[in-house]
């Protein structure tokens, strides 16, 4: 929105529950839209269960012919581990590289890494499809994943013959106590509360102390999985974003406030 009228979020505050530093984007779409944005993060950035598995994966990155990033923070984590072993993202130009999306790309291009292939949706089903398009039998792939990995790759790569590892380079974990964010709710109510993970789904709820403490608020999430989560955690959806992108996800919630308006 650029001057004259209010966008279609006037008067409407969002809460957005993205881990620290993750939320900007989406709060910078919401106020162009003329909404309030309430940054909340209920959610934190962890390193793995097995730092182990994470620094041994990295030793044999010479034997893969691709790697798979699922997050930027899957790419921060085994660049870190990289550059604690003396090589450097550098270790990684030999194989060929694909990121779930631009924000994934951006990542491994920031280290020096240009041919990354991307999806034509950015959500781990594009993924899929890419890959299944252009592995072939006998090649060896490393998928770099949280722990709460969204969907299962490796199971139809090996059964399309690819030699398949995974590696926990990270996992997420609550940012606040049960129960602690009830009485801001009570005193500060929101119109809206966005979800880009079913982590965030479950962090959220445990912090808001369970599913009524968003009666009346309209639940909008950034795609069907995270959709199918909210649900199967007692949420009404009110809005689905189209893949992966923060910004499209502001715009259906700007669709969704001018349909309801008034």
């Amino acid at each position: 929105m650029t001057g004259g009228a209010p966008g279609p979020l006037a008067g409407r505050r969002v809460l957005i529950t993205r881990a620290a530093g993750e939320g900007r984007s989406l709060a910078e779409a919401i106020r162009r839209l003329g909404g309030e944005p309430w940054e909340v993060p209920v959610i934190a950035i962890a390193g793995p269960p097995d730092p182990a598995q994470v620094a041994a994966a990295a030793a044999r990155l010479p034997e893969y012919g691709w790697v798979v990033f699922t997050s930027r923070h899957g790419v921060e984590r085994l660049v870190a581990v990289l550059e604690a072993a003396g090589v450097g993202a550098q270790a990684l130009r030999d194989c060929r590289l694909v990121a779930v999306g631009p924000a994934t790309a951006r990542a491994l291009e920031g280290e020096g890494l240009a041919a990354v292939r991307l999806p034509e949706s950015p959500d781990a089903t594009g993924v899929l499809r890419l890959l299944l398009q252009e592995v072939r039998p006998g090649d060896r792939v490393l998928v770099v994943r949280p722990l709460e990995a969204a969907m299962d790759l490796a199971t139809p790569l090996r059964a399309a013959g690819a030699e398949v590892d995974e590696v926990v380079a990270y996992r997420t974990v609550p940012a606040l106590p049960a129960g602690a964010l009830a009485p801001a709710l009570r005193e500060r109510p929101v119109h809206y509360v966005t979800f880009t993970s079913g982590s965030t789904v479950r962090a959220l709820l445990d912090a808001a102390g369970g599913p009524g403490a968003l009666q009346g608020v309209r639940v909008a999430c950034i795609g069907p999985r995270t959709a199918e989560a909210a649900q199967r955690l007692g949420l009404t959806v009110h809005v689905v974003g189209p893949g992966n992108s923060v910004e499209a996800l502001a715009e259906a919630i700007g669709a969704d406030a001018a349909r309801h308006a008034g």
